[in-house]
This record gives C-alpha cells, structure tokens and sequence, in this order.
C-alpha cells in the first residue's frame, strides 16, 4: 500500500486542498459528534426506561381484556383468578409469572397531600420475574420468609379496625385517626425521586387513605419506608411504589387469588408475537401487554421525535459534505485534466487515477467518523464526570448519562466514510472514461474555451447597452458555472432550516399552549402558595392559608393586580358502575364563581356544556355540610357516601375532555369525590358531583387532571372556614414581565409563602428538556450553515482563480473595486435569499400536511396524547430568512475582497500564466 502511486498522490491532492478538506472533516466530525452525544444519550434512556419497566412488569403483563394500557401504569381491573392463571403461565417451559395486586389512594407528605399507587409483588415469585432488590441504594427489600399481613405482623386485632371508617365526634389532628395505636405500618419501597419530593427517609412513617372493597370503601392505613430505590428515571421513582402482594390484598380486601395482573419472564430473545402465541392457550380473553408496549406509554415518543428531527439535520448536513467533496473533486479534475492525460499516456491504469480519488475520499471519511467520535467520548465522559442533569416536567431531575455501544460507534464512522465515497464516486467516473488525448486536449483548451464563453470585454459592451448586465447580472451569469452546486446548496440549507423553523415552532406552540392553559386555569399570572408548599403542590394538594380572601385583599392592594383566593385539593374521583367500579386521582379546584373570572378564563375553554351560575350559592342546603361527618357504608359500588348523596344535591363540576373521553362522561354524567386529609372530624369525606361543563386546553395534562368546582365545595368537603383557601392567584397588566410579578408577589406574601410567576408554574410543569434539544438542532443547523459558508467560498475561490484575467480586464476597462466585490456578494445574496425562502415554502408544506392531513399526534408519557401544532414566532421566520442570507454573504465576502485586491496588470499577467 506504501509504494502504491496513487496513494502519494492523493495526498499531495489533499495537501493542495487541505484548507477545504479540513474544513469539510471539521463540520462532518462535529455533526457526528452531535449525532454520536444524542444517540448515547437516548440509548441511555431507552435502556433506563426498559430496565426500569422490567424491575416491575418484567417482559410483560397479562390482564382483564377491558383493561387499557393506561391502566396498567395505575388503575388496572382485578383479576379473581390471577394466582390460577399464573401457575398455568409457569408450565410453559422457559416462561416465569407472579402475580402483582394495586391498592391506590392518597399518602399524607409534611405539607400536602399525594395520589399514590403502591404495586404488591409476590415475596416468593417476583425476584425470579422482576428485580426490584438489585436497585435499592437504601435500607433493605422485604423479608421473603414473613407475611406482612396485619395479623402476621402482630396485631391481634388483625384488619378489623383497619377496614372500618374512622368516626369520630369532633375536630380531631388531621394528621392521626382514633386507630393509630391499633393499625401497624405496612412496609413499603419508595423511589428516590419520591423520598426527595416527600422528605422520605428510612423509618419514615406516614399515612395512606386506601380504597378498599371491605366494609368501607377506604380505610386508613400506614406504611414505614423500609428502602429506597433508584432506577435514573425520576418518573417511574415518583410513581411507583412496592409493598408486599399479601398487604395490599388486605388493604383491597381481596383473597389470595385475587390480584391486577400477571408479570411474565419470557425466553431470552422470544419475540411479542411468539409470545402472544403461546400464551393465547392459558389466558384466554386476557390481554398481554410487552416490555415495549409499556415502555411506550410510559414514556411518550418525544425521545423518537428528537432524535428524527436531529437525523435529518445531519442527513442534510452529510448531503452538504457530499456535495461540497464531489465540487472539490470536479475542480481537481478541470484544472488537472492534462496532468491526468498525461499520466494515462505514461501508461497509468484507470484504477490508478480513479484511486487518487477514492483514497481522499476515504481519507476524508475516516478522518472526519474517527475525530467525530473522539470528540464525542471526550465530551460524554465530561459530561459524566460534572453530573449534568436534565429537568423534567413537575420538577423531576435527570441525570444526563450516556451508552456509547458498538452499533452508534460504527454508524458514527460508516456514515462520514459512506458518504466521501459516494461523493467521489461521480468523479472517479468521469475521469475514468477519459482518454489520454482528450484530456490533454481539453486542459490545453480549458481556458480558452472558458475566455470564449464568458470573456469580459463582450460582457461589458452588453453592460454598456442593457442596465441588466451591471454587477447584478454578472453575478447571475457567473452563477451559471457553479448552477449545480448552488442548487445543492440552496436545497441542502432549506432542508436544514424547515427542520429548524418546524422543531422551533412546534416547541413554541407546545409552551404557548401550556402557557396558555396554566394563565387560564391555575395559576394566572403568578401564584401565592402557603408555607412550605413546595411548587408542585400547584397541581393541587397545597397546605392551607388560613383568610386566604383578606390576604387576596391584602396581596391586590399590595401589588395593583386583581387577586383571588382558590381552594385545592388532591382527591380521587370514583367512576364506573356499581358493578365495576374505577378510580382516578385528580385535582380539584374550588373557584369563586362570583370574581374569578376577573383573573382567570376558562368560560372561553368550554367546548361544552356550560358554566356556573355566579348568581348561585353552591354550598349544601338542608343537613348542609353536617352530613359529610358521616363516612358512608359501602352499599353500591359506584357511591362512596350513600348517606350523603341521599341528603345532599350534587355539586357542579367542570371537566376536561381528555379525562371525559378516558371514561366516558358527558353532560350530567354522575360521580363522586373522595377527599383525604379533610380537617372534618372523620378525615376523610365525600360527596355526589354531576359533570355540567367539558372544556378543552389542547394540553392533556391538564385535561386529564384538573377539575374545576365551585369554591364552596372544596372549602366544605375540606373543612375549611368559607374564608380559607390554598392559592392566592393575581392577574397583572397585559404585557407585565414575569420578573417583576414575582418580585411583587415575594414582597406581598408572607414569610415562608412560596410565591412564583406564570413564567416559573410553565417551566415547572414541562422543564427545560425541550430547550435542550432545540440547543441541539441550534448546532446541527450551524454546523450545515458553516460547511455551506466553506462550499461556496471554495466555488468563488475557485472563480477568483479562474477568471483572474477577466477581473484584470474589469478593471483596465475603467470597472472600480466595490463593483467586483458586488459581483461576489450578490451571488451570495441570491444563495442566502434562494435558501431562507426555500426554508420557508418547505416547512410551511410539511406542517400543512403533518396538521391537516396525517393529523399527527405527540405521544406524551403516561399514555397522554397531544395534537401536534406550530407556531411560527417573528424570531423563528428572522432566523429562518437571515441566517442563510448572512452565511451566504459573508462567504462572499472573502473572495470578493481578494478580487477586488487584485490590480489589473497582476491579474491579467496571473490569469495568463494559468492558462
């Protein structure tokens, strides 16, 4: 290989145009830097995500036939022969089941309250399915030899007491019940996330209020943290909670049978079809759910999204690089073909020549995946080191880690070198097919046959006659002898920034909808919490203030902005049948029908139905709130407080649509909220709503979550004096900068009040991931705007070089320097124009046919859909127009300068010695 010809002088080739080629190999290695980064990143994530499904479902699930897939991350339908099935499943060589059992409810934190789902897994069986001992960093798993019952665990009393509703006669501590001396701890496993947001530590006890089907439809138990896992996915370890199979049977007052659904372990490398097929014999009209399936509700498709959106830009990138190699290449071939006519005389092969142009490709490419990559490792490994970590939404934290495996490292090489060999591939062609005399032939005749076609003198006699051929059309017909690699560029760069202008409007859209649907349904412009409630609590759930409406008076006459006082709270709402029925935490908010709307606009938000009458008082009549100290029996399934409903009218209640299309509610559909943590005598308390309005943010999150009732609902259901509240939430003057709403709103809250704007709730609620990955495509799009800065330089170089003697004449005709210097920066004007408008045309088509005719959806985690939309910004459109146009110009500006430096005698007597 040492001694072979073509090799030397390949390089000598690469040594003439190492400034260029260094140039290419440069962008090339960054974009496969960023395409490397983010590939490992997501590898992580996928690989976190999938670990993390399987520590509590294994390869998959099977459960009831009517059980979606959302249900089965909370709220999955019981099976009453589960244990039965799962001992079929385990006869099934090489396949392992255990049955897992739910019991939801809400927990009691320091401040607030919190929905929770705590998983049962099976002591004996679930480690053979299921890992969950491996992640615990704290404290220690279950002891598999005990049984965790209540009269296993040593209360006599066993689950009596457990299953019967605390009365109690009288204002009591909202934090213990009359049983605490009689209930013992249930141990439970919390995440990481979890234990940071809820101030869990190892002993922690606290206490959860648990739907049941025993004698009461909820009871009052506790748990003690035993352990602490971490899975490095902040959802899953807010979420997810592990208690033993036997506790929250008791709890749910289900036998031994009973449970939510069955984990399989499945033969290595078995695909979801063969394993659908062979279960299909034991499990009947049940439905299995695989690893994937439940990683994918879980987690969304923005990850997919991202990294779609990353790979066209550098799939435009790399088009660019190819482009850019095969100008290079064509350029070599023009300006040497009697040096290639001459080799072929002295009897070199064409495989000779055609390999000094395949040995800079190769060298292009393996210098450009190998730098690319280096660059990559480096920059993980000191990502790693400094523990960077990715807020997400409700402020979940992340760390950013990464999984460089062999498949990205080698596309990270393969892709740069496929792409310098494909670019060569067209040149080695040509210069193969030509022959000796012809390619001296035309190296003898280039410039003459270039003088003939473009010569100076009748350009300028045309510019005297017609006003088209000043500056302006000598760059347009100078343009024509680089048509093809301007089209490219132009194409490539419009490519790139539609990318740009859809990924950059998309996220504008998103964070102006959930701007929007935050101003107009939690926390306006800004929000007053009460002491120690942490930022999530807007949600819902947030500790008490006690004459919320004086300091609303007090926060208004403090800061000149309307204010109102709100009451929350985190409940759970009972749905279904009485036969089946199903449950589903929310956040209800209580809103002052009489002045809300001077802060808030939800009216406008109703696609149906109406809203409530401020003329009304919606607080109970005849027994009125008196008879929420009666905890109902459970005499129907579907009701959770027969009495009440019997003595009260139902409340009004606005819902979203999200949540009405998940159950199948409408108009007056009925159903009932249980609240946890109430300061009335029996703690916990219900009562009947009926569902009068639906409305519709385009955020699912909040349509799934948040349920608007009038104010004296809460504030009764709570028991909260008709002044009390949770928030204190302010309107400010249109156009108002959130930084000084917060600075107002911390100066009028009292101490230890936690106090934000609009602009801290958004950021909050979605976290900055997506500025992260619009970071992401900033750079790729800057690396394709450099590689096109360096193609069209090299192209006007190359004129510069080529028409020296043309020049030259300009300007012995009397043609003054800044009229040479426009025939440059015009070409530049029209690439920079050309592409921002084909930006432009291109994204406006492709978000046409993404909203209106595939009607394309964001798969949001936990199983919430969002409609894709955009929203082009005036900076989004400026960057789009300008950026390509101030690339393009200021690659001119270089040659342009050289040209105009040139005197006429140098460049006349240069462009001769170059023919």
């Amino acid at each position: 290989m040492g001694r072979d010809p073509s090799l030397k002088l390949a390089a000598g080739e690469f040594r003439d145009h190492k400034y260029t080629y260094l140039a290419i190999i440069i962008i090339v290695a960054l974009s496969m830097t960023v395409f490397t980064t983010q590939s490992a990143m997501n590898q992580y994530n996928d690989y976190v995500t999938m670990r993390s499904v399987g520590m509590f479902y294994g390869d998959g699930v099977v459960t009831t036939g009517g059980t979606t897939i959302r249900n089965i991350l909370s709220g999955a339908s019981e099976m009453t022969d589960a244990r039965q099935i799962a001992e079929k499943i385990n006869q099934i060589p090489g396949f392992k089941a255990t049955p897992k059992a739910e019991t939801e409810g809400a927990i009691r934190n320091a401040i607030s309250s919190d929905a929770v789902t705590a998983w049962g897994v099976d002591l004996k069986t679930d480690e053979s399915v299921c890992d969950v001992v491996d992640k615990i960093i704290e404290g220690s798993y279950f002891d598999t030899s005990k049984n965790y019952t209540q009269t296993g665990m040593g209360n006599p009393l066993g689950a009596t007491v457990m299953h019967s509703p605390t009365l109690s006669f009288g204002i009591i501590d909202p934090g213990t019940t009359r049983n605490n001396n009689t209930i013992l701890p249930y141990p439970i496993i919390v995440g990481k996330t979890c234990a940071a947001i809820n101030n869990f530590r190892l002993g922690t006890v606290f206490r959860g209020s648990m739907l049941t089907e025993a004698a009461a439809v909820y009871c009052d138990v506790f748990f003690e943290v035993i352990g602490i896992y971490e899975t490095d996915k902040p959802l899953v370890e807010t979420l997810f909670y592990v208690v033993p199979i036997e506790s929250a049977q008791e709890i749910h007052g289900w036998d031994y049978n009973t449970a939510n659904y069955i984990c399989i372990d499945t033969p290595d490398g078995m695909s979801d079809a063969n394993v659908r097929e062979a279960l299909a014999p034991v499990i009947g009209d049940r439905v299995f759910y695989s690893r994937m399936d439940l990683k994918n509700a879980l987690e969304g498709n923005l990850n997919v999204i991202g990294q779609t959106i990353l790979n066209t830009t550098i799939i435009a990138s790399l088009l660019l690089a190819t482009a850019a190699v095969k100008f290079v290449m064509d350029s070599i071939i023009i300006r040497k073909s009697r040096e290639i006519g001459t080799l072929k005389a002295l009897g070199a092969r064409d495989r000779v020549v055609v390999k000094i142009f395949l040995y800079q490709a190769i060298f292009i490419g393996l210098l450009a995946g190998g730098l690319g990559l280096a660059i990559a490792a480096g920059l993980m490994k000191i990502i790693s080191a400094y523990g960077v970590t990715l807020t997400y939404s409700l402020g979940a934290e992340m760390k950013v880690k990464f999984i460089l495996t062999e498949a990205i490292a080698a596309t990270a090489i393969a892709l740069p070198l496929v792409t310098s060999i494909l670019a060569s591939i067209l040149p080695c062609r040509r210069v193969a097919s030509l022959s000796p005399v012809e390619a001296i032939r035309r190296g003898d005749l280039q410039g003459a046959k270039e003088q003939r076609k473009h010569g100076p003198i009748e350009k300028l006699g045309a510019a005297r006659s017609k006003a088209g051929l000043g500056p302006f059309g000598l760059a347009i017909n100078e343009m024509h002898d680089h048509l093809a690699i301007y089209a490219v560029v132009v194409l490539v760069i419009g490519v790139a920034l539609s990318v740009f202008t859809l990924q950059a409007s998309y996220q504008h859209n998103l964070e102006e909808t959930v701007t929007t649907t935050m101003k107009e349904t939690i926390c306006a412009d800004g929000m007053i919490l009460g002491p120690g409630t942490t930022p999530r609590a807007m949600m819902g759930g947030g500790s008490k203030i006690v004459n919320a409406v004086g300091l609303a008076e007090n926060v208004s006459s403090d800061t000149g902005y309307a204010a109102v006082a709100r009451s929350n709270h985190q409940g759970m709402m009972v749905l279904g049948s009485a036969q089946d029925p199903t449950y589903e935490g929310a956040s209800v908010w209580g809103i002052n029908t009489k002045n809300d709307e001077l802060v808030f606009s939800i009216k406008k938000s109703i696609i149906k139905g109406g809203y409530f009458d401020p003329n009304k008082d919606y607080s109970q009549n005849f027994l009125g709130e008196q008879a929420q100290l009666i905890p109902g029996l459970k005499l129907s399934g579907l009701s959770t407080t027969v009495i009440n409903e019997m003595l009260q009218e139902p409340y009004p209640m606005i819902i979203g649509d999200t949540c009405a299309k998940a159950h199948n509610l409408d108009i007056g559909s009925p159903l009932s909220i249980l609240f946890t943590d109430s300061e009335k005598g029996s703690h916990i308390v219900s009562a009947p709503f009926v569902v009068i309005g639906i409305y519709e943010t385009g955020f699912a999150l909040t349509d799934s979550l948040l349920n608007f009732v009038p104010r004296e609902a809460v504030n009764q259901m709570a028991g909260y004096n008709p002044e009390d509240g949770n928030a204190i939430v302010v309107k400010a003057p249109s156009g108002t900068d959130y930084a000084d709403i917060y600075e107002k709103l911390n100066g009028a809250a009292p101490q230890d009040y936690e106090s934000f704007s609009w602009h801290e709730a958004v950021v909050y609620m979605i976290g900055p991931a997506f500025d992260a990955m619009l970071l992401i495509i900033y750079t790729a799009i800057a690396m394709t705007l450099t590689l096109a800065a360096v193609i069209i330089k090299y192209a006007m170089d190359s004129t510069v070089d080529r028409k020296t003697r043309e020049i030259g004449t300009l300007k012995a005709f009397g043609a003054r320097d800044n009229v040479i210097i426009k025939i440059f920066i015009y070409q530049g004007i029209v690439i920079g124009i050309l592409s921002g408008l084909a930006a432009v045309l291109l994204s406006s088509a492709l978000a046409y046919i993404i909203v209106n005719v595939i009607h394309l959806s964001t798969q949001m985690p936990m199983g919430m859909i969002l409609q894709v939309g955009f929203s082009v910004t005036g900076t989004i459109l400026i960057i789009t127009l300008v950026a390509p146009l101030v690339t393009a110009i200021v690659a001119a500006s270089l040659p342009s300068r050289r040209a105009a430096r040139l005197s006429p005698v140098e460049a006349i007597r240069k462009g001769e010695l170059n023919q």
